[in-house]
């Protein structure tokens, strides 16, 4: 790790963020491993190391803040609480469902929103400032059922239609912008600049899902012998 996420310098790197896809592929690993170990022991015992877990994990993000902010941002074990809050959602969510409770469903999407315009370079992350916008998700999950304002907000076409490109747009936008700023002497991109580069990024994204995405996810067309045969040969 040679700079901060955050440093003028880690602007010109291309594929920079694709560090947030290996500490989830870690997760992805030894999530299973872990449920395999303690399952024998109940759902509710599992759900307990789950959230001793979580709790250890953002305890050790916060101290880390004081040492080690460059490890504390970029490695599993100070990002799995983050992770860990879905997996408990989710035991949560198969045991009672999802219910209706508009307060609680507008508190978790105020509390994305406020993270949105009121976090910024200077704000510790991650640490206990991220538990505002996980935590915003997570009553979302276990509170915005299809009934309320907040689901049918995020059930409209357009929001619907960014959330179908949304991991296209996380794929391409640090390449795009770092080869804007690396074309740019200045290395700051004006505002219409920036426009012009969003609406790239979201063009190139389309593009990507449709010819790229969706045809993968075709199961006659890509089965799971080939998905598996392929990739074993491209890592070898």
């Amino acid at each position: 790790i040679k700079s901060g996420y955050f440093a003028p310098i880690s602007e010109l790197k291309p594929f920079l963020h694709t560090w947030s896809l290996a500490v989830e592929e870690q997760y992805y690993v030894l999530f299973p491993i872990l449920l395999i170990f303690f399952w024998r022991f109940g759902k509710f015992a599992t759900l307990c190391l789950l959230g001793g877990l979580f709790i250890l994990s953002l305890l050790l993000s916060e101290w880390l803040l004081n040492y080690d902010t460059k490890a504390n941002f970029y490695f599993l074990p100070s990002r799995a609480w983050e992770l860990l809050a879905g997996s408990i959602a989710s035991f949560i969510v198969h045991k009672k469902g999802i219910k209706k409770n508009n307060i609680f469903a507008l508190l978790g999407i105020s509390a994305i929103f406020v993270s949105i315009f009121f976090y910024n370079e200077k704000t510790p992350f991650p640490s206990f400032y991220t538990l505002i916008p996980v935590l915003g998700v997570v009553l979302i999950i276990l509170f915005g059922n299809k009934e309320t304002f907040v689901a049918r907000f995020l059930s409209t076409k357009l929001l619907v239609g960014i959330g179908l490109l949304s991991y296209s747009i996380y794929l391409w936008h640090q390449p795009l912008l770092s080869f804007l700023r690396h074309s740019l002497l200045s290395g700051k991109p004006s505002n219409f600049q920036y426009l012009c580069a969003i609406i790239l990024i979201i063009l190139v994204s389309y593009f990507s899902w449709r010819y790229i995405e969706r045809p993968f996810r075709n199961k006659s067309k890509f089965n799971r012998k080939f998905i598996f045969t392929s990739s074993i040969t491209i890592m070898l």
